[in-house]
């Protein structure tokens, strides 16, 4: 969040990238993100600590069996406003006293959902315990976990993650949501625009021949097919992917990572997955041409099938070495760095005017097998 507090004339500000859209000019605050965010902002050296307190949550009150809701109160003098104009702000949450507290002007109207009636059903926990749940939950649930291997469905907490990819990707859609923490192996069964996949210990994600466009995916094994736009990843293994095209660094290649028709791809900073394997860099053959950029790559690669006259491959290696397979009939190679070149391309041009090649070393001749047992 990025709320700001000029502390001496104690008005806090709320962006408007900070309020929940619902439709047109109609937006919604939590009143809990709210106090959460205060609080943040007194606890922090470089910005509350030494004033006033802005902020206080009443806890939960029993009276005559009935539990009734906490509240978030602005105390000591603090105001707020937004850097919005002509807009809709509804409370959501619990019962505050941000309605009075509100600057009024710009156009902005703030629609309070206060109930003297508000209770909290009963869960059989104490008023306490049942306020620090919903805290927690109300973190955790910003984005929502994955567990294939879990035996309940679960409702996508980190304490109860989905059991299935279906339901993960449902509810984030229903709620606006796109994060995702994915816990063990799963299989992508719809397309994907705008999300964010992080794995906890390196799942298995199968792309499954789906559209993956604008989505981020860390610490996850990707494979399978891409079915389409561009896909972004960082400190993840790709394993035998086809038809890839969108953009990674920090990337471990198993196998063969082969780029889709008519795509752009940039790599950067890629190794074998295992230091002594081959990675195989492939075009898929036929179609419209693939450009591709790899830098600051270390290990030992072959490149296949450039059959498009207008394939492009800019690679640049730090160390290790790069094979031209035969199947490499057009297009162009700018090969760059230091190690060693086989060049059985037959048809496409290959640039090396920017190559450093290390055939000999102490007047001995490098062979594959040389690097490979370096690693």
């Amino acid at each position: 969040m990025a709320y700001s507090v000029n502390w001496t004339t104690k008005v806090i500000t709320v962006p408007l990238t900070d309020l929940t859209l619902i439709s047109g000019s109609n937006y919604s605050l939590d009143t809990g993100d709210f106090w959460i965010e205060m609080r943040r902002l007194e606890a922090s050296p470089t910005d509350g600590l030494w004033t006033e307190q802005t902020i206080e949550y009443v806890n939960t009150q029993l009276l005559s069996g009935i539990t009734y809701s906490a509240i978030v109160k602005m105390i000591n003098g603090y105001t707020w406003d937004t850097d919005t104009t002509n807009k809709n702000i509804s409370l959501l949450g619990f019962n505050s006293n941000l309605l009075d507290t509100f600057i009024p002007g710009s156009g902005i109207s703030v629609l309070a959902n206060n109930s003297a009636g508000k209770i909290e059903v009963g869960s059989g926990m104490s008023a306490g315990e049942s306020a620090q749940l919903a805290d927690v939950h109300g973190t955790v649930r910003r984005c929502v976990w994955v567990d294939t291997e879990a035996v309940p469905v679960g409702n996508g907490y980190q304490q109860t993650p989905y059991n299935n990819w279906s339901d993960a990707v449902d509810y984030n859609e229903a709620n606006g949501l796109t994060s995702m923490y994915v816990i063990s192996d799963a299989t992508v069964d719809r397309q994907l625009k705008n999300f964010e996949i992080q794995g906890v210990g390196l799942p298995a994600i199968d792309l499954n021949a789906q559209t993956i466009d604008k989505t981020t995916f860390r610490l996850c094994n990707l494979t399978g097919t891409q079915g389409g736009g561009e896909l972004i990843a960082f400190d993840c293994q790709m394993t035998d992917v086809v038809d890839f095209n969108g953009a990674c660094s920090l990337v471990g290649g198993v196998g063969t990572i082969a780029f889709a028709n008519g795509g752009s791809s940039i790599l950067n900073e890629v190794v074998p997955f295992t230091a002594s394997a081959e990675v195989t860099l492939s075009l898929t053959l036929g179609g419209a041409a693939a450009t591709v950029s790899i830098e600051k790559c270390s290990g030992h690669y072959k490149i296949t099938n450039m059959d498009h006259a207008d394939d492009l491959i800019h690679i640049a290696l730090e160390q290790g070495s790069i094979e031209i397979d035969s199947s490499c009939t057009a297009g162009e190679l700018h090969i760059m760095g230091t190690g060693y070149l086989i060049d059985n391309s037959a048809g496409a041009t290959v640039d090396k005017s920017m190559w450093i090649s290390t055939t000999y070393v102490n007047k001995k001749i490098l062979t594959k097998s040389y690097f490979t047992a370096l690693g």
